[in-house]
């Protein structure tokens, strides 16, 4: 399914422009764009609607990749600002990544505009719910009150300090039961160690995923796919979590799984009788394909007397 992307192309060449949207589309994007190549026309373009990302030439006969970066600053836009040059020197570069733009690609090598956009969307959603948290705080936990999505504020010992009645519901504790508990009493793969390298990671990258399981109040394990974000709000050090009850999805997965690990011993048992001159060298096949092909520590045959 290809995924849909707004394009606001300030290019002064259409033959370029074509160039950018052949390799979009070639990289799975379904692309809707526009160019322009002044100032006007941008601001024009930016109040019209919403893009998902800019691509810039860096120098035009009527505009630059620099001015452009500062029309885009001046608007207060959060997303992808990205040179496309093909004159566009080293130190120039330098300047415009100084200046505020997410990367730059030469158009004589493009291969890389799919990956780059991919990348720099992925960076601008975990920027957005960082801010979305923060503003949570700000607001006193209206927003996460109110979430679908379990949310839990961690410190940096490690505890919990708030989560809303999703995180509540999903570990099947009250919120006062949970205020002020060690995070890893709830993760079943991570302890206390771990979770220090897991702080550190994230203040060091800002955000991280992974998917984990947890144990609930009734000694039930859920499956969770867990969004990290770091963040100092007014001086303190916080980690914010957002959880995704995977759970039945887990659960399909593992029984697919195991059907599929049963049919190839089915199989390959069926491909020994096929190939067995001996009843002893048979049983001895259907027990090492029990092991290798079932994943069993040990098998063995009897006779029911």
């Amino acid at each position: 399914m290809r995924k849909p992307l707004k394009v606001l192309l300030v290019e002064d060449s259409e033959d370029d422009s074509m160039l950018l949207l052949r390799e979009l589309r070639r990289s799975g994007f379904d692309v809707q764009s526009t160019r322009v190549d002044t100032r006007e026309e941008m601001k024009a373009a930016l109040d019209q609607t919403t893009w998902d990302v800019i691509l810039s030439d860096y120098s035009m006969p009527n505009f630059s990749g620099l001015a452009a970066l500062e029309v885009y600053q001046k608007e207060c836009l959060d997303i992808p600002f990205i040179i496309v040059s093909g004159a566009v020197g080293e130190a120039s570069a330098v300047e415009m990544m100084r200046a505020g733009a997410h990367d730059y690609l030469m158009k004589d090598n493009l291969t890389r505009l799919g990956a780059v956009i991919d990348r720099e969307l992925r960076e601008t959603e975990v920027r957005h719910q960082r801010k979305l948290a923060e503003q949570a705080l700000r607001l006193n936990q209206f927003a996460v009150d109110h979430a679908s999505q379990a949310i839990t504020w961690v410190d940096e010992n490690l505890s919990m300090v708030y989560m809303n009645d999703e995180t509540a519901a999903l570990l099947g504790y009250s919120r006062d039961e949970l205020i002020g508990s060690k995070v890893w009493d709830y993760i079943s793969d991570l302890s206390y160690d771990a979770w220090i390298e897991v702080w550190q990671e994230v203040k060091q990258s800002n955000t991280k995923n992974y998917e984990t399981s947890i144990r609930c109040k009734d000694g039930s394990q859920r499956y969770v796919d867990i969004n990290v974000n770091f963040v100092n709000f007014e001086g303190r050090e916080l980690l914010i979590t957002f959880s995704r009850d995977i759970t039945e999805q887990k659960l399909a997965e593992n029984q697919l799984k195991t059907l599929n690990r049963a049919l190839r011993v089915i199989s390959e048992c069926n491909q020994a009788l096929i190939r067995a001159n001996e009843e002893n060298d048979l049983f001895k096949d259907i027990c090492r394909i029990i092991v290798d092909y079932g994943g069993y520590r040990f098998a063995w045959i009897g006779y029911v007397l």
